[in-house]
């Protein structure tokens, strides 16, 4: 894939901004809208990003992956986040780098970036995907609302250039999207997910809306649900943000 990066100095959610350009039909597949500052940045179900100016990778690529069935779109999510652990895992040693389910990605137990894939469905058919990326980068300190965060400078010891940092993720994404474009191999793609999976076949505590309960992943339903199974034996299935992980 042939990416076009757009640097933006300012803007309020790269998201929103790469989808107001799709809807006017001015993007195109490979557009790359990174951000150096983000005012409104957006997570999963309108949770916000909260990012130091010129510290972090904010950005936003625009993907039209027709070769996927709208009802399997995790797929989208799957691949672009072991894109981020291919990145990682070449950055950051010896060190437990996890996709906590669904988009979230970890190292340890402290969050350090996430994806938002927002679809746009015309029929049975994608008409784009937006793959909003923030990784956390060059950030020492964080608001103290934000529960566990951390950032790759906390692991390499030294600040890393975020257009350099920025190139290596997109080349870790495209040949992602190129292997689940030629082999469209699902079954593969979600073994390896669940490989990178936190806490993956680990009994721990998580809490849904009767209260806490404990319980090991099991697995990703078809539509990217998680599956866990509880500790009588009942196995559950959760939507995003019906079920709430114990740290």
């Amino acid at each position: 894939m042939r990416f076009a990066v757009h640097q933006l100095d300012r803007v309020g959610s790269s998201n929103q901004y790469a989808f107001d350009l799709c809807k006017n039909k001015n993007a195109k597949e490979g557009d790359v809208f990174f951000a150096k500052e983000q005012y409104e940045g957006r997570g999963y179900h309108a949770n916000s990003w909260l990012s130091a100016p010129g510290k972090n990778l904010t950005f936003s690529l625009i993907l039209q992956p027709d070769f996927i069935s709208p009802a399997r779109q995790f797929v989208i999510t799957q691949f672009v986040s072991l894109a981020i652990i291919d990145l990682l895992n070449g950055l950051i040693h010896q060190q437990n780098i996890r996709i906590k389910w669904p988009n979230d990605i970890y190292i340890n137990d402290l969050k350090a970036g996430g994806v938002l894939v927002q679809n746009t469905i015309i029929g049975n058919a994608f008409e784009y995907s937006i793959i909003g990326v923030g990784m956390n980068v060059n950030q020492r300190e964080f608001p103290p609302e934000l529960p566990n965060p951390t950032s790759i400078i906390q692991y390499v010891n030294k600040e890393l250039a975020l257009d350099e940092l920025l190139h290596e993720l997109l080349n870790c994404i495209d040949k992602r999207y190129e292997s689940a474009m030629m082999l469209n191999d699902t079954e593969t793609l979600e073994k390896e997910y669940l490989d990178h999976l936190y806490r993956f076949n680990q009994m721990h505590e998580f809490k849904d809306e009767n209260g806490i309960f404990k319980g090991r992943i099991s697995g990703i339903g078809e539509y990217g649900e998680l599956i866990i199974v509880d500790e009588n034996g009942t196995s559950r299935s959760y939507h995003f943000k019906e079920i709430e992980f114990l740290l």
